[in-house]
């Protein structure tokens, strides 16, 4: 059985980027067949969230763990919950070069570069990454974020919204839309994003409350009725 052990969950916290990381699949109780010791040692601890230890195993071992399956998922999210932003940036690129853990290193790299103030290399180094690979919607609102960071409303707005708009699971999108408080201050972001919502079919009545609020407070009116029409 595959399991998704290890994502970057992206959630409104008090640090760049608004990315913690948090344990995403089953939990496993001991070991993960076929796994190096290293590795379940590694893994029992964060799972235990004494990512202390975690890095210090993964530190003394990073190359063995490194080469398992899932080592750039647990490594990455140990590293981005120590806040060992050089090493996260370090392990993040690796496994970029290596095309694993797709989005999620990149998600980590932006997240270790804007947090030392390299916003402008982030900025390079992700849109580089996106351009190759303008599918992969992690990547894309990684970007977006970024762009919004650095004071280019508009373009981030614009990525959001294309995101949004294209990608089936649309909803954890918006709600990474709605955390950019620049943005929800933009009558023509909130209007194309609305339009964009209207044409789906709700979700989360939530999100879209506080679209509608971001509508009502820049006086669409008529935007703003027609998301409460659809979670009456």
């Amino acid at each position: 059985m595959k399991h998704k052990r290890f994502i970057l969950t992206l959630m409104a916290v008090l640090i760049p980027l608004g990315i913690i990381v948090v344990y995403g699949g089953k939990k496993m109780l001991n070991a993960r067949p076929g796994a190096s010791q290293y590795f379940n040692e590694a893994s029992a601890a964060y799972h235990a969230k004494d990512f202390v230890k975690a890095g210090a195993i993964i530190a003394a071992q990073q190359s063995k763990i490194l080469a398992e399956a899932e080592g750039c998922e647990l490594i990455i999210s140990v590293y981005a919950e120590l806040a060992n932003f050089s090493a996260l940036e370090e392990v993040s690129r690796s496994c970029i070069a290596t095309n694993r853990a797709e989005g999620i290193a990149h998600e980590g790299l932006a997240f270790s570069l804007s947090s030392q103030g390299k916003i402008a290399e982030a900025l390079t180094a992700l849109e580089a990454e996106q351009h190759k690979k303008p599918e992969v919607p992690r990547i894309a609102i990684a970007l977006a974020r970024l762009l919004v960071m650095s004071g280019q409303e508009e373009r981030g707005g614009t990525l959001f919204i294309r995101v949004i708009e294209k990608e089936t699971s649309w909803s954890m999108w918006l709600a990474e839309a709605l955390k950019q408080s620049a943005l929800l201050k933009q009558a023509n972001f909130v209007e194309k994003l609305s339009q964009v919502v209207l044409k789906k079919e709700l979700v989360f009545a939530q999100l879209e409350e506080k679209l509608e609020a971001a509508a009502r407070a820049l006086e669409l009116k008529e935007l703003a009725e027609l998301l409460a029409d659809r979670h009456k």
